[in-house]
């Protein structure tokens, strides 16, 4: 059996990661897979966010600018634009897979990214898979490949967006999609199993889980979950 830590560095979503990893981390048959442990000073820090607030959009204009492509209008609603300093926050979680010499050039409406690389070729990191992988020799190439219904739903998982959008299920600013349960750890990749949540906590966690679930042999199980400051 294996121990997840995950560092909840992003402390004014405290409580929902509480709350979600709660609900989550069920053994079927009644039993927790889950422990979670919150130092004090955590609760005291994200009493302090919660107290100074949120950037206004003036300030939030003054970090780098929004990470946007342009896309067809049929295929914008698969992306999100989250602010480059928000992406820079998020890829903190992955820098162990190898990072240097890419610039973020797209984000998915399920929180994965798009680099461009220094030869222009494009990099896909995969919240799923927990891969980064070379997609496309360079962007037209990407911008190509999305026209093809099957690419789009392997790259960005179309269908599901779709689906969620129909019944209403639709990311605020902010935010991106989400499986209740990460597919990494045993979780469901279907409509009702989706939910929208923060990207830049999503997007950290699922960096933090991948590298320690990595090296980890096939069919491994997970007995405990703990968010740690370290």
């Amino acid at each position: 059996m294996a121990i997840i830590k995950t560092n909840a560095w992003e402390l004014w979503s405290l409580q929902w990661i509480a709350a979600r990893i709660s609900r989550t981390y069920k053994d079927p048959y009644g039993g927790d897979y889950g422990q979670i442990f919150f130092p004090l000073y955590f609760f005291n820090f994200w009493r302090v966010r919660r107290q100074t607030g949120r950037k206004s959009e003036a300030n939030r204009a003054n970090t780098g600018g929004l990470i946007r492509a342009e896309w067809p209008h049929d295929y914008q609603f698969l992306f999100i634009e989250p602010p480059a300093n928000e992406v820079a926050e998020a890829l903190d979680g992955w820098k162990w897979i190898g990072l240097d010499g890419l610039e973020p050039a797209a984000v998915s409406a399920f929180g994965d990214i798009f680099f461009r690389a220094g030869d222009g070729s494009v990099r896909h990191l995969d919240m799923l898979d927990g891969k980064l992988t070379r997609i496309a020799g360079h962007w037209a190439e990407f911008q190509a490949d999305l026209q093809n219904e099957a690419r789009r739903d392997e790259l960005l998982l179309a269908g599901l967006v779709v689906a969620a959008r129909k019944n209403g299920l639709i990311p605020a600013a902010g935010q991106c999609y989400d499986f209740k349960k990460p597919p990494v750890l045993g979780g469901e990749m279907s409509l009702r199993e989706m939910e929208t949540t923060f990207f830049v906590v999503k997007v950290h966690i699922a960096g933090q889980i991948h590298r320690q679930v990595k090296d980890l042999p096939q069919g491994a199980k997970i007995n405990k979950v703990t968010i740690s400051d370290r």
